[in-house]
């Protein structure tokens, strides 16, 4: 018999007969819940939470909050702005095995979405999807996007 862990989230149980409920954590971020929602059940892999979706959603510290409202902000802004390049890091996110190359996703969000609120129609993502260029006054800057891999056990990607 599977053993029911809860997170203090009410009575919600996050794991009920072996299929994982995200819902009650993932609607707390719209955008997030857009892009993800019918598909983060799937990203569970028994009783641990490796996915860095499902950290970055279910670990309930200050810390990682903080770090799931900064990408849930930066998604919003990469969809509106970028919508096709998103939907790639999306699809890396959902079906990539390699917790780093889904890490690094999430921090290529971010830094799109860091760059857009900054600099607005002057960023523009490389075909790569990692680096990116910002124009202005004549110049162009290249960024490159480098994610460590998480140093602290428990928590998302940096």
């Amino acid at each position: 018999m599977r053993k029911e862990r809860r997170l203090d989230l009410g009575t919600e149980p996050i794991c009920v007969g072996g299929n994982m409920r995200i819902e009650p954590y993932i609607e707390r971020y719209p955008t997030l819940n857009h892009l993800f929602g019918s598909s983060g059940a799937s990203l569970h892999d028994g009783e641990r939470t490796s996915h860095p979706l499902l950290k970055l959603i279910l670990t309930g510290d200050n810390i990682t909050s903080q770090v799931a409202t900064r990408t849930e902000k930066c998604a919003e802004l990469v969809k509106r702005a970028d919508p096709a390049w998103l939907s790639k890091r999306v699809a890396t996110i959902i079906s990539d095995k390699d917790v780093q190359n889904v890490s690094s996703a999430f921090g290529e969000i971010r830094a799109y979405g860091e760059l857009l609120w900054l600099w607005g129609d002057k960023v523009h993502a490389n075909k790569n999807g990692s680096d990116f260029r910002v124009d202005f006054y004549g110049k162009s800057i290249l960024v490159e996007v480098f994610t460590l891999p998480s140093i602290k056990k428990g928590h998302p990607e940096g």
